[in-house]
């Protein structure tokens, strides 16, 4: 198996580190305010689409941690409160 160049792995963790920094520092408030307060699970397809075009800037771990601490509950909520 061929690795990455000497160097290229850590900068690519700085990086990604550093964007996780930024979402996490930036932009997860807003959208958790969102999440909580004025998402409407069963008519909104657009937080589908945004999260999609986000999750392509985003460090996979941090994609995770929304999926995982915010957008599960709150489904899991919505299906057993509604339905």
């Amino acid at each position: 198996m061929i690795g990455k160049p000497l160097g290229e792995e850590s900068k690519e963790s700085e990086i990604n580190d550093s964007l996780y920094w930024l979402f996490d520092t930036y932009w997860l408030g807003p959208m958790r305010s969102y999440l909580s307060s004025k998402w409407n699970v069963a008519e909104e397809i657009t937080l589908a689409e945004s999260m999609t075009r986000w999750s392509y800037l985003m460090p996979p771990r941090f994609l995770q941690k929304v999926v995982q601490m915010y957008l599960k509950p709150r489904l899991k909520r919505e299906v057993s409160d509604n339905w």
